[in-house]
């Protein structure tokens, strides 16, 4: 097996000068191109632009999101010439047995990749990568629950509907501090499992009469469970947190006329722990190297 394989890391967020920094600690040769100037990556040879390269990598790893807008990298802190990283050229300076992988890969992303002849991954679908990502999620809201009420965690009434991975990691985290974690499902199993944790389960077919009385309410489903009508029982200096990720469930423009504080956190891994998402992603990255055969470290 290889385990000198060249990685070139485009673009992101922070997470991807930790996750180019976690490939060279695994012995990797790394190449970065487009990553933000906060912190430079370690033991990675930064590179101005693709013609650079000296040699065509092995593998390339895009961000979260991949591509915003199906053509180009999403790579805002790009210095190239260009400012714009283009995926069809990417895919021209690396081996024709290259992998690509990168996060949430859209139909024209892949169609671009496979008209190229290139193999691709997304790794946002990976379990372990989902199920590792609740801990800075969960946290991140912790952060914002501080933030921005005047009350503590110990002793507050919280309401967490759904309860999937993110809404599992994010009761354990609220509970630890001593909140009253209610859990609103719409699975009688669910239920049952959330009571025998200590939580009071609520059935989602009665949600509306509970959203009253509750300090923290926090949102982990993406449909919109939390509309017009149910919002009107929301009392006014509860803090609403919705960590689905789009369309989100909460009726925006309902809750502003309402005057209800909704702080909708996307990305919360990236934004509150870069470090430890960055980890993950790269580890992630390593564990689909491993199943392709091309790294066994």
């Amino acid at each position: 097996m290889d385990i000198s394989l060249t990685f070139l890391v485009i673009g992101g967020d922070l997470r991807q000068n930790f996750l180019a920094e976690r490939l060279a600690e695994k012995g990797c040769t790394v190449y970065t191109l487009g990553l933000s100037g906060e912190h430079p990556a370690k033991g990675c040879i930064a590179v101005d632009s693709l013609e650079q390269l000296p040699y065509s990598p092995d593998v390339a790893v895009l961000p979260l999101v991949a591509s915003n807008d199906g053509v180009n990298v999403n790579a805002p802190f790009s210095e190239s010439p260009e400012k714009e990283i283009p995926l069809k050229e990417v895919c021209r300076h690396l081996k024709s047995s290259a992998l690509i992988v990168g996060g949430k890969l859209s139909g024209g992303v892949q169609d671009i990749f496979r008209q190229s002849g290139r193999e691709f991954a997304d790794y946002f679908t990976r379990e372990e990568l989902i199920i590792e990502n609740c801990v800075p999620t969960a946290e991140g809201a912790l952060q914002i629950a501080i933030e921005n009420t005047p009350k503590t965690i110990h002793g507050s009434d919280v309401l967490i509907l759904g309860f999937g991975n993110v809404a599992k990691a994010t009761a354990r985290v609220f509970a630890a501090l001593g909140a009253r974690v209610h859990i609103a499902a719409r699975k009688q199993r669910d239920l049952a499992y959330a009571g025998t944790l200590g939580y009071i389960a609520l059935p989602m077919t009665s949600l509306a009469k509970h959203l009253g009385g509750k300090d923290i309410i926090i949102n982990t489903v993406p449909v919109q469970l939390l509309d017009g009508e149910k919002l009107k029982n929301i009392d006014r200096d509860t803090l609403i947190i919705d960590l689905a990720s789009k369309p989100g469930g909460v009726d925006l423009a309902a809750a502003s006329d309402l005057r209800l504080k909704v702080i909708w956190a996307l990305s919360l891994p990236g934004k509150t722990a870069p470090v430890t998402s960055g980890i993950i992603i790269a580890d992630t990255v390593l564990n689909i190297c491993r199943e392709r055969g091309l790294y066994d470290v």
